[in-house]
């Protein structure tokens, strides 16, 4: 799949708006208006109820050990009447663990309830189909197999998560500028509520 493909499966095409660095509570931001150096989302009840208030948190796992804790990078409260958000990804903490053992952390964004004191899958509100990866200076594409096929950045950025047409897992594919991505957000208890989440091993 090439990067505009990525950009038309994942982004939302229709909606109008501008870009912002702060929640907003009017339109959702369109595609090809996220500033450079940000994660932009639109946010997406995954039901007719009333979305909470809750937090989001980007949190980095390890493709090396992925029973080690996620190490969470940051955070931001959600009113529950956002309908985009814009991260400058110079606000999200490089991961801590890395090592030329294991140079690279992966990235989820997710929703948790504002009180919550895990981050477990089983009291996520929300998950946004993309992740963010951080690689070491120089990490070799090799150590992936074919996981990265439009390349890998050093540092922190945005990769859209695609499933290969043969394959289980998805691949990471560097974000074309200006894309934005779905955040899916359930109210606790809701029935038929199955946000999309990145599937990469």
């Amino acid at each position: 799949m090439k990067p505009a493909a990525v950009l038309c499966a994942f982004a939302v095409l229709s909606c109008a708006g501008r870009s912002t660095t702060a929640p907003s509570s009017s339109a959702p931001i369109a595609a090809g208006r996220c500033p450079a150096g940000d994660l932009c989302l639109n946010v997406i009840p995954g039901s007719a109820a009333p979305l909470p208030a809750a937090r989001l948190v980007v949190m980095w796992q390890s493709p090396f050990a992925e029973q080690a804790p996620l190490e969470p990078a940051f955070e931001m409260p959600l009113s529950g009447r956002e309908r985009s958000l814009s991260i400058p990804l110079s606000r999200v903490r490089p991961p801590t663990r890395l090592s030329p053992a294991a140079p690279q952390a992966w990235g989820y964004v997710v929703v948790v309830p504002p009180n919550a004191t895990e981050l477990t899958k089983s009291n996520f509100l929300g998950v946004a189909y993309v992740m963010l990866v951080h690689s070491l200076p120089g990490t070799p594409h090799a150590l992936f197999g074919g996981k990265f096929p439009n390349g890998l950045r050093d540092g922190t950025a945005v990769y859209a998560m695609v499933q290969p047409p043969h394959g289980r897992h998805d691949n990471f594919w560097l974000a074309p500028p200006g894309a934005v991505f779905d955040l899916v957000v359930c109210p606790p208890g809701a029935a038929n509520c199955d946000p999309p989440w990145p599937n990469p091993n």
